[in-house]
């Protein structure tokens, strides 16, 4: 598997994808997103879906996403901190505390 650009973006596109190709090659069921709130605002790509990585903390009943992600690209010291991704859909800008569906690493 193939994914061109820059570290954050293959990250980013790497773990959105690779989970669910893994468990259909193993016949398993492919998994699904969690709903979490997110705990800054993100401004969406005008594109479409925007995959970020995050942190991913458990705080009662929902969880709650940190994204790794400021100004520019993400080092690669906060994609080492990354349990996750967050797909920010081309809607409208995320506000704190907003639901958005997370994507956990593991495989």
């Amino acid at each position: 598997l193939g994914i061109p650009g820059p570290p954050g973006a293959v990250f980013s596109c790497l773990h959105a994808f690779l989970p669910a190709l893994a468990a259909r090659l193993r016949g398993l069921p492919v998994p699904e997103p969690v709903l979490a709130r997110v705990q800054s605002a993100l401004v969406p790509h005008q594109d479409g879906e925007w995959i970020v990585p995050c942190e991913y903390r458990q705080s009662g009943g929902l969880g709650e996403v940190s994204a790794l992600v400021g100004s520019g690209l993400p080092s690669l010291l906060e994609l080492a901190r990354a349990s996750g991704v967050l797909v920010v859909p081309p809607t409208g800008p995320i506000a704190p505390g907003d639901l958005v569906e997370y994507l956990a690493l593991n495989f």
